[in-house]
């Protein structure tokens, strides 16, 4: 409180003082100059007589003085300070609160420069008090001239802090100053009272009793809670114990106070938990774990049982699942339980005394309506029950009993001290033996000939003991008195023997897992350590070399086969075959190049073939493996023709999803990939062999690592010739690789090839485009043409001319055109088709085509011109024969993978120079050729020479998965032995990412799902999960569907005036999210008989027919493959019952999807609810869409905290990601305002209050009217979290075929669990679990080493069911599976958010 000032005059300070008031001053001035501290004045002091008055008007401080007064503010006081150049004053406001009599001082302040003496200070003072009250007044036109200037200073800084921060502003700037202290002072009273009744109401929590360990002192040993010393604060350290079960971060408790809860309900518990106890192998370890046992001590785990888990590999895990709960550390004890009645009970208080024997509430019941609800003899008779106590047939008059009974009390009061022994009734005592337990004895009717009730107990009521100790002490007393003392009055016997041994019971309990339950969980799991599954044998065959022989023979002497080899003789490498031999069969390994034309691809089989034949070797089969399915085809077809053969005979090829050879196949046309799953499953098939490799110089991921892997096996197989190939390549590079390799070369057979670059193309079309009304000639060095821009007017301009000069020329060859994309060869098609008049045949060419619509570019179309826009697979892969013309865009699309943020970008990029040429090499094949470039020498001069190799550029975790199968144990070391070794982030962040997904486990091993995941010949790992997992959980129809429908995309037509429509068609089943809408719209099309009825589906659903095919294709093969590496049944009809009994369950086909895709899940945190008052209460109002946020994963923070363990502050676990608008739960439909929308008129309320009956309405019609916020455009997910296919960088970072899921989905098959020890110090209780160190879950320990030993369990069943289709006949392994289902079915009751 202000203090109050003395009485003075209210009149102005006077200007010019009196003689008096000079020295005054002076004195005063001196003692400012002396001591240099603040001294007050009264406003009447005076200044020098040097000082002069203001020119003109009232002063700064007269002006002040009449404010205050018509203000009714106290009399203005000022502070002055003596400085180091003269004085510093500040004018102090003072305003008397005529409520309390309080007095107010606000003390203006100012950091105006310093004046030479006191009066000018104050001046300036009084100046800078006006502006704070009158700012907004002219009282600056009264001011004297001097302090105009002062005016407009202090007004551009009131500007700047208005600008800057106009809350701040509010406060200095005040016509009434002293209310802002006030409303200052009512914040403040605020925000205390609200940390008092914080405080208080935790003051008012029941205090957690202490449970007892050890009653040797006068206190109960309880262990004492560790001093975690705080780390610096810009880092988060990763503790240095490798520990898996616990957290590597730790949050915030304002985080925890947001985060998701969930917790399982008595039920589900105890499902769980009797589940998997009969089945849980803890894993044992023989590692020093003394960092551990500290840690574990420090908690409050009891010694003995602590020295036990130390021999699990998961000793903080084993506890927590095998502790009874009442006797777990206070950290880890259940916050959420409850001491509450939930059933009332017309006896509580008997309930609870009978459930203090160390029974639960529904034994409790069961007992005491057994013995008609009478306590003692329910003691009684739980007594005798937990030792299998029969009776004594000995009887005793009841009436001796009472007086033996009686006899022994007394004696027991006379040895003990009498407030040790407390006569219940007539029949029960209860004898304190020590400082915190006491023995009650409950007479039984035959005492002391058989065994009374007994029951232990804790004296204080904040101290407890656990239920399975106190039955362990009745259970020793009890033996002791059948055993001793039966016959004879026992309860001083009973009570010595626990002063003996209930010391060495309480500390140690004995074992939480005997040695039997140990035994019994491993038979139950029926687990065999060797694989049971027979390895396959893809090419071992044993062929009918009669047959292959005689065919051979009779085949040489058919006119068709002496034309064929009459044709070949006139290709290049005809005149190279006995060098070419020579070379190959003098060395292992070789290296064959070939120019464009040369007959490589298709002559070299056959020189070997032949070579083998003439030596009498019809065994060796001959391998070339292809980096396109397409090019295996045709080159299959190509050779078989040429040797006047059927394909799938001598010459065959193996593609994904399609098998055209036989056992007597000697030629073996195979994709990269197959040849790769192949090794997979053994190399046997190398002995004996030739493998000629193709197109070496593309540098796909699976070509480089077939080299690595050939190159190691060279030694093992004598026999084994490899033979690479290629149109250009850098011999360097290969020659560094393998020593000592020998090379030949073949010439190729080109016609001259001219080149034109952009300025000839610009200057050949005369080439104009449309500039504000104008027509104007590019240049070709011009910024558009410079950064790789396509011009499609520009290419429909060339296609005329050359078509026109080939007319000229009488040419009917084709023209190639090069484009980046699909999107590109569309557009480009589409353009051509509207602009190209001439008869034309334009074909597009690329991977995504069936191979129906590929083989069309290889057709003649007599009298008109055939024009094939292509991506870069007609480059090598495949030759159009008839092609006299290329036009090269310049540009390829190439896969950019970034480790630090796990993102892959489709980026489009120039090309390089080899690129460049094999595309020039096209159009020399038949006739001269032209090359038409849309790029300049000097861009052509400035490309690489060569691309770079995919597995520098793409995600490795395919790769790395398949490595790991073929049981390297350090891939990334095996990696680095090839020609360019993959970036060591990518190849760690795969390794994360697998381990994350389960496919990897904490040891570097594959798990049994990455075993049988690597045999898949599929190159997403997530779609290889999806497929495994729909099988074993009985959605195996809809699993594939999905798989197929995520390899093509969207099934529905692309195009931008169709989208609304789309989302609109979809909308049906929005809440199952974009990939089951898209899931399900497939399969009723797919279900659909009727050509017509299809017909009609597929145009209301604006579905595209080619894509349906291609998905029908895809679901086709994934059938083949699964039924071929034994995961289906041969010939498996689709709708089989126990392979698709939870097809309709959309909970567990969600949770199978999060299960996939995981890391790639999204937390959905809702904000905070609001309410709409209605007739029957509040009801809770469906929050804004765009209120909602979502996090995901921040990779780049998780790499870091794996790799160092060291995270900069900055770093944040989550990065906020937005759902993308071509969603269908991105819902852009408007709600009205008023909480009757969209309820049918008859349902609408007739009330006067215009309150709704919500509860009514809901029953009677099965729609959801839960009310939205005013002008809410849409309704926020309800869900816990999303799962995403996709995410991409525009403006922000999107989420693309978004599918809601659960909590308890995350968790049963998202990352590893650990748990948040961090507030241990603290004596809080454990806050939760975190879910792979970035998302915290407010959750009971114990349900994550449920969650977690339940995960184990279903990695066991999902090996013995894969490996044994018999398995799904086994009962007992069965409930693993069934648990899951189970708890997927009323996944709505458990705690979630």
């Amino acid at each position: 409180m202000a203090k109050k000032p003395s009485k003075q005059s209210q009149q102005p300070p006077k200007e010019a003082p009196s003689n008096d008031a000079k020295q005054k001053g002076k004195k005063n001035e001196k003692a400012n100059s002396n001591n240099n501290k603040s001294s007050s004045s009264n406003g009447t002091a005076s200044t020098p007589a040097s000082t002069a008055r203001p020119s003109s008007g009232k002063t700064p401080i007269n002006l002040l003085h009449e404010h205050a007064q018509r203000s009714k503010w106290e009399k203005v006081q000022y502070d002055m300070f003596k400085v180091k150049d003269g004085f510093v004053a500040s004018a102090i406001l003072q305003w008397k609160d005529p409520k309390t009599n309080e007095f107010i001082d606000v003390k203006i302040t100012h950091k105006l420069p310093s004046k030479e003496t006191p009066i000018e200070a104050r001046y300036f003072a009084a100046t800078v008090a006006l502006h704070r009250v009158c700012f907004n007044k002219n009282l600056h036109m009264v001011l004297p001239r001097e302090f105009k200037d002062v005016w407009n200073e202090l007004e551009d800084q009131r500007k700047a802090i208005w600008k800057e921060n106009s809350e701040k502003h509010n406060k200095l700037y005040n016509n009434e100053p002293f209310k802002v202290v006030l409303e200052e002072r009512k914040l403040q009273a605020k925000k205390s009272k609200e940390a008092q009744v914080k405080l208080n109401n935790e003051a008012k929590v029941k205090k957690t009793p202490v449970v007892l360990t050890s009653i040797k002192s006068s206190v109960p040993s309880t262990a004492k809670l560790p001093k975690f010393k705080a780390t610096a604060e810009s880092k988060v350290t990763k503790p240095q114990t490798s520990k898996k079960s616990t957290s590597a971060v730790s949050f915030p408790r304002k985080v925890w106070e947001t985060a998701l809860s969930f917790t399982f309900t008595v039920e589900q518990r105890d499902l769980i938990q009797k589940s998997i106890k009969s089945h849980i192998n803890w894993q044992k370890t023989t590692k020093n774990e003394s960092e551990m046992k500290s840690l574990l001590l420090s908690i409050g785990f009891r010694p003995s049982h602590v020295d036990e888990s130390l021999q699990y590999q998961d000793p903080l895990s084993f506890l927590l699942f095998n502790v009874p709960e009442d006797d777990l550390p206070f950290f880890f004890q259940d916050s959420t339980s409850s001491d509450s009645i939930t059933v009332a009970e017309k006896n509580e208080g008997l309930v609870r005394k009978i459930m203090n024997f160390g029974v639960g509430r529904s034994e409790a019941i069961m007992a005491l309506n057994g013995n008609g609800q009478d306590l003692q003899k329910t003691i009684i008779s739980l007594t005798q029950k937990l030792v299998n106590y029969r009776g004594n047939q000995d009887f005793i008059d009841p009436i001796e009993s009472q007086d033996l009974w009686n006899e022994e009390i007394g004696s027991l009061s006379s040895i003990y001290e009498p407030s040790k022994i407390i006569v219940l009734d007539e029949s029960s005592v209860q004898i304190n033996f020590n400082s915190f337990l006491c023995l009650r004895v409950y007479k039984s009717p035959c005492y002391p000939n058989d065994l009374a009730g007994l029951m232990i107990s804790t004296i204080d009521e904040n101290h407890k003991l656990p239920n399975y100790v106190k039955l362990n002490l009745v259970k020793g007393m009890a033996h002791y008195a059948i055993d001793n003392a039966l016959g004879i009055s026992y309860i001083y016997s009973l009570v010595d023997w626990l002063q003996e041994n209930s010391e060495r019971i309480i500390e140690s309990p004995g074992l939480l897992l005997e040695s039997s339950d140990i035994a019994q969980s491993t038979k139950d799991l029926n687990i065999d350590s060797q694989n049971s599954s027979t390895q396959r044998r893809f090419f071992k065959s044993n062929p009918d070399i009669n047959f292959i022989k005689n065919d051979y023979e009779k085949r040489t002497k058919t006119v068709e086969l002496k034309n064929s080899i009459k044709a070949r003789t006139k290709l290049p490498a005809w005149n190279e075959q006995e060098n070419l031999l020579k070379i190959i069969n003098s060395n292992k390994v070789s290296l064959i190049t070939g120019e464009t034309g040369s007959g490589k691809s298709t002559q070299l089989v056959q020189f070997l073939l032949d070579d083998l034949y003439s030596k009498g070797n019809y065994h060796t089969q001959i391998f070339c493996t292809q980096p396109r399915r397409i090019s295996a085809i045709g080159l299959a077809e190509r050779v078989a023709e040429e040797r006047a053969s059927v394909c799938g005979e001598e010459v065959g090829y193996i593609i994904r999803g399609a098998n055209k050879s036989n056992k007597n196949t000697r030629i073996k046309f195979l994709t990269t990939g197959i040849l790769v799953k192949f090794l997979q499953n053994g190399d046997d098939f190398l002995n004996n062999a030739i493998l000629v490799i193709d197109e070496v110089h593309e540098r796909s991921m699976e070509t480089d690592l077939i080299i690595i892997l050939l190159k190691k096996l060279l030694n093992k197989y004598k026999d084994l010739k490899i033979v690479m190939m290629s149109a250009t390549v850098d011999l360097s590079v290969f020659q560094n690789f393998f020593k000592g390799l020998s090379s030949a070369h073949i010439k190729g057979r080109t016609f001259p090839i001219e080149d034109f670059y952009l300025d000839d193309v610009l200057q050949k079309t005369d080439f104009q485009i449309e500039m504000n009304d104008e027509w104007i000639s590019p240049r070709a060095d011009s910024k558009f043409f410079q950064t790789g821009n396509v011009n499609y007017d520009l290419i429909t301009s060339l296609v005329s001319e050359i078509h026109q000069d080939l007319i000229d020329e009488s040419n009917d060859g084709s023209i190639l055109i090069f484009l980046p994309g699909v999107a590109e060869i569309n557009k480009c098609v589409k353009l051509l088709n509207q602009n190209f008049n001439p008869p034309s045949v334009i074909l597009p060419l690329h991977s995504a085509l069936s191979p129906q619509e590929q083989h069309r570019v290889f057709e003649t179309f007599p009298g008109k011109r055939k024009i094939v826009v292509s991506t870069n697979i007609a480059e090598t892969s495949i030759t159009i024969n008839d092609c006299v013309v290329t036009i090269d865009s310049g540009r390829v699309k190439s896969m950019s993978y970034n480790s630090i943020d796990n993102t892959t970008r489709l980026v489009e990029i120039f090309e390089s120079k080899a690129e460049a040429k094999q595309r020039r090499g096209r159009a020399g094949r038949v006739s001269n050729g032209k090359s038409y470039k849309l790029f300049t020498k000097e861009t052509y001069d400035s490309m690489m020479d060569s691309p770079i190799p995919e597995i520098k550029r793409i995600n490795l975790e395919s790769l790395y998965l398949v490595v790991k199968s073929m049981g390297i144990k350090d891939v990334i070391a095996f990696l680095n032995t090839g020609m360019d070794p993959p970036p060591l982030n990518s190849l760690i962040k795969s390794e994360e990412l697998l381990k994350c997904a389960g496919l990897v486990n904490e040891y570097d091993d594959l798990t049994e799902l990455g075993k049988f995941i690597s045999l898949l010949p599929i190159i997403d790992p997530k779609h290889g999960k999806l497929l495994i997992f729909s099988i074993i959980f009985g959605c195996t129809d809809i699993g594939i569907l999905t798989a197929s429908v995520l390899s093509v995309g969207t099934p529905f037509i692309k195009s931008a005036d169709l989208r609304d429509e789309i989302k609109q068609t979809l909308s049906k089943t929005k809440d199952l999210g974009d990939l089951l809408s898209n899931v399900i719209i497939v399969d009723q099309y797919l279900k659909l008989h009727s050509p017509s009825e299809k017909k009609q589906f597929m145009n209301k659903n604006y579905l595209s027919f080619n894509k349906i095919n291609e998905i029908k294709s895809a679901k086709t093969q994934y059938l083949s493959i699964l039924e071929d590496i034994g995961f289906l049944p041969l010939k498996y009809k689709e709708g089989q019952s126990h392979l698709n009994r939870n097809s309709s369950n959309y909970n567990v086909i969600k949770a199978i999807i999060c299960g996939s895709f995981y890391p790639q899940v999204a937390r959905v945190q809702l904000p905070d609810p609001k309410y709409l008052n209605t007739s029957s209460g509040a009801v809770q109002v469906d929050p804004e869409a765009k209120a909602t946020k979502y996090w995901i994963r921040n990779e780049e923070y998780i790499s870091a905290l794996n790799r160092s363990g060291v995270v900069e502050d900055e770093k944040l676990p989550a990065t906020r990601a937005f759902i993308h608008p071509s969603s269908v739960m991105f819902d852009t439909n408007s709600n009205s305002s008023t909480p009757q929308s969209g309820i049918p008129q008859d349902l609408k309320s007739d009330r006067e209050d215009g309150l709704i009956e919500f509860e009514k309405i809901q029953q009677m019609r099965p729609k959801d009217f839960t009310p939205t916020l005013r002008n809410a455009k849409s309704k926020a997910l309800k869900s816990s979290f999303i799962v995403y296919n996709s995410s991409t960088v525009t403006s922000k970072l999107f989420l693309r075929d978004i599918t809601p899921t659960s909590t308890l989905s995350a968790l049963l098959f998202g990352g590893p669990l650990s748990y948040d020890l961090s507030s241990i110090s603290s004596g809080r209780q454990s806050p939760g679990i975190v879910l792979d160190n970035w998302l915290p879950i407010k959750t009971w320990s114990k349900n994550a080493v449920l969650i977690k030993e339940l995960r184990l369990l279903l990695d066991q069943v999902i090996k013995l069911k894969l490996e044994d289709p018999s398995y799904s006949s086994n009962k007992e392994n069965k409930k693993a599976l069934e648990l899951t289902s189970r708890l997927k079915l009323f996944e709505s009751t458990i705690g979630d958010r």
